[in-house]
């Protein structure tokens, strides 16, 4: 409702309005949304990927990257004798490069 309230309005009140578009995140919630506006970029990217690590996602939805790291780290090991010290070390490197 607000969007189309903010796509109504002229050239003259845009520029009145508090933040832009690009400043503001909605996190979907089980019963509600959340919407967030950081205004500074920086922080803005600070949170993204805080988000995008510890929801562990590619697309946007929790824990769609887990099957990737998973076959990633299966391709690593096949055919080895990994020990603990050895996958957790994967893990962490395929992380890195995926997030």
């Amino acid at each position: 409702m607000l969007r189309k309230h903010i796509n109504s309005l002229d050239r003259a009140k845009l520029e009145l309005v508090p933040f832009y578009n690009w400043e503001c995140i909605t996190l979907e919630l089980e019963f509600r949304d959340v919407d967030i506006v950081i205004k500074d970029i920086g922080q803005m990217d600070v949170f993204l990927k805080f988000l995008i690590y510890t929801l562990r996602t590619i697309d946007g939805k929790r824990g769609t990257a887990e099957a990737i790291l998973r076959q990633t780290l299966e391709k690593q090991t096949r055919g080895r004798n990994a020990g603990y010290a050895l996958q957790d070390s994967l893990k962490k490197h395929n992380e890195h490069l995926i997030f």
